[in-house]
């Protein structure tokens, strides 16, 4: 039998005019021709095609509807036998790939499946599930899958959890979340090649979302890195869009999705990469309508700061500053050496170095102490703030002195796939809070007061404030002692916040996320039936937090002042009466170091605002609090912050301070 194409090209031959010439008529009736034959074809092999897959369907049906009602299980075993040329069919595909293509017999199968769904049933077909979603293919997956069969899966799988509901919707969304994720073999290569095209330990070229494309060497290498980026791009598009879909179609299926996502949150030690593309999806469907308005977002970013604590304690302050050392100490050696040739014989320098390198000391110690929570010592009461540690630095010098150069690199390495993981996380809850809050302001600049958008834009900046304020930083983040940097992520969101503060005097305003923040840790460093490790943790945070953060306001600063200081004089004069237990001493030196350290980033700028809060700054009760003679606080705190806050306070004219008393 003649091929189509055959067949055509006979017809067209036949019909040109002798001579071999053509004119524009000739032409026009041989294409009338062939465009007829090719419709007439084109109808037969449709009507083939609409009869086989009308024939396939009734065969999918019966051989359901058997092995379920009748018990007959042969039509039910060659439906699984069908799927078995799917892995020979793939066994040569090479790793570069783009999609792995299935077999048009397959995804026609899997259509009519699609069209059956409602016999399908979880546990009775629970092998022909694990065939469609390819879950035991040994050389294609459905996230790798060409675009074909993954429209055909999806669609069965949408219909099946739209009419049985149930754990039909769970394992359809397992499914899809499972198509979230990077492939972690592959991205662990893909990322340790990159790391060693920059040396490794360089940690000013770590891998990163930013520098991907500059790591390539080579530019066909980086052309097959945008690529394999737009590859992935499209592979959680439609993982997305899937997800959605059911979200819109299944009622309740947010409950669901939200316990699937936090089921199958990667482990704290898998790749930057696959961490990334999970979050990425998340964070899609939290965006989509389905789930804007839900708690299903606000909950999941509660999980992303405890799993971001979770990576932010396995990164180590010794083995950061090992690293930061290492590349400062080339950078001097070259400056020095510059410095030398350029200013040292010429300029000379009159300055004392003994005391030029006392103030950097004492400067990188108000520097640390902005950090120094993870050291804070629960069993006898006192943060590493309340004891002198001038030497600290010194003594972790002479502690990774004695470190092998092998043990060394080995948790260098580890610091930097942490601490990698950790930037991509972070990257992403930030990006996230900073369109929903841009979102949402804009919608509240925009609409009336009353309208039902302003509405929903105010009630998801209070979610907001609740989720991360109330409890993820209160119930999460201030009991670890050991957290460096996940806690950014509040304070990143009451940056964002603050300026809603103006908006105190509305009738529908409430606490902005500055000061919940504020209130809450002042709640907990003045409570004495708080545990005494969470009060000098929120000691610590409030200090720390009030001092660095330069979008608060004098005001702000003045009044948190006032209530700390409003307490430690009621202290002071309690304790005339009754002398303080030990537990109490402690909080109280903590809340006055808290004070102190404030003042020394503070004080200035409230002494040049205006004349109202340089008058309530110099009307604080420092002095007696400071120089009570039964308690003498200035004796546990720091002497560096000690010294910085009277230097402060003199220059400002605080009551009772002078500069005899530096």
């Amino acid at each position: 039998m003649r091929a189509v194409g055959e067949n055509s090209t006979s017809a067209l031959s036949q019909s040109s005019p002798p001579g071999g010439t053509s004119n524009e008529n000739n032409t026009s009736q041989k294409s009338a021709k062939f465009g007829s034959r090719q419709e007439e074809k084109g109808g037969r092999k449709k009507e083939v095609n609409e009869e086989a897959m009308k024939a396939l369907r009734s065969w999918v049906k019966e051989s359901l509807v058997d092995s379920k009602e009748r018990n007959e299980r042969g039509g039910y075993y060659e439906l699984l036998d069908a799927f078995s040329s799917i892995n020979e069919n793939n066994e040569n595909t090479g790793e570069e790939a783009v999609a792995k293509k299935i077999d048009e017999s397959v995804v026609a199968l899997v259509d009519a499946l699609a069209e059956h769904a409602t016999y399908v049933e979880y546990r009775a077909h629970e092998h022909l599930l694990e065939r469609v979603t390819l879950e035991k293919c040994s050389t294609v997956s459905l996230r790798t899958c060409d675009d074909a069969y993954y429209a055909s899966a999806s669609q069965f799988l949408i219909n099946l959890a739209t009419v049985k509901g149930g754990s039909c919707v769970q394992f359809a969304m397992k499914t899809f979340v499972k198509a979230f994720f990077g492939d972690e073999k592959e991205a662990k290569k893909e990322e340790m090649l990159l790391l060693e095209s920059r040396g490794g330990n360089d940690r000013h070229y770590r891998m990163s979302r930013f520098n991907n494309n500059n790591s390539v060497s080579g530019a066909n290498e980086a052309a097959k890195h945008r690529e394999r980026e737009n590859v992935e791009n499209r592979r959680r598009e439609r993982a997305v869009h899937s997800v959605v879909q059911i979200l819109k179609l299944v009622p309740l299926s947010a409950k669901v999705f939200s316990h699937v996502l936090f089921d199958m949150f990667p482990h704290k030690t898998c790749s930057a990469m696959v961490l990334a593309a999970y979050l990425d999806c998340a964070f899609r469907c939290a965006e989509s309508a389905e789930c804007r308005d839900t708690e299903l977002a606000d909950d999941f970013l509660c999980l992303c700061v405890s799993k971001a604590l979770e990576i932010d304690v396995e990164i180590k302050w010794e083995d950061l500053q090992q690293g930061f050392d290492d590349d400062e100490t080339s950078e001097e050696e070259e400056d020095e050496e510059e410095d030398s040739e350029m200013f040292g014989e010429e300029n000379g320098d009159d300055r004392d170095t003994d005391s030029r390198e006392n103030d950097e000391e004492d400067i990188f110690e108000l520097d640390e102490f902005n950090a120094a929570i993870d050291d804070a010592n629960i069993n006898n009461g006192k943060a590493s703030w309340e004891n002198n540690n001038r030497n600290r630095s010194k003594k972790k010098q002479n502690h990774n002195h004695g470190r092998n150069s092998n043990d060394n690199n080995i948790n260098n390495m580890e610091t930097d796939e942490a601490a990698h993981a950790l930037d991509e996380m972070m990257f992403l809850v930030l990006e996230y809070l900073q369109k929903r809050i841009e979102s949402a302001n804009q919608i509240i600049g925009a609409a009336a007061t009353g309208d039902e958008n302003y509405r929903n834009a105010k009630k998801s900046i209070e979610r907001l404030r609740e989720a991360l304020v109330s409890r993820a930083f209160f119930t999460t983040l201030l009991p670890a002692p050991k957290s460096k940097f996940a806690q950014y992520i509040v304070f990143y969101l009451c940056s964002m916040d603050f300026n809603d503060g103006d908006q105190q005097n509305s009738a529908d305003a409430n606490k902005s996320s500055c000061e919940l923040l504020r209130d809450g840790l002042v709640d907990k460093m003045l409570n004495s039936n708080e545990a005494n490790s969470l009060r000098l943790a929120a000691a610590a945070y409030l200090a720390s937090f009030v001092a660095r953060a330069k979008f608060l306001s004098a005001e702000f600063v003045v009044e948190t002042l006032e209530t700390v200081c409003g307490w430690l004089m009621r202290k002071v004069h309690e304790n005339n009466v009754k002398a303080m237990s030990e537990v109490e001493l402690n909080a109280f030196d903590s809340c006055c170091q808290a004070v102190m350290y404030i003042l020394c980033y503070r004080c200035d700028e409230i002494a040049n605002n205006d004349e109202k809060s340089k008058k309530r700054l110099q009307a604080l009760p420092l002095r007696e609090i400071l120089y009570a003679p039964t308690l003498e606080p200035l004796q546990s705190c720091l002497p560096s912050v000690v010294h910085e806050f009277l230097k402060n306070a003199s220059a400002a004219n605080i009551l009772g301070f002078t500069e005899d008393m530096i």
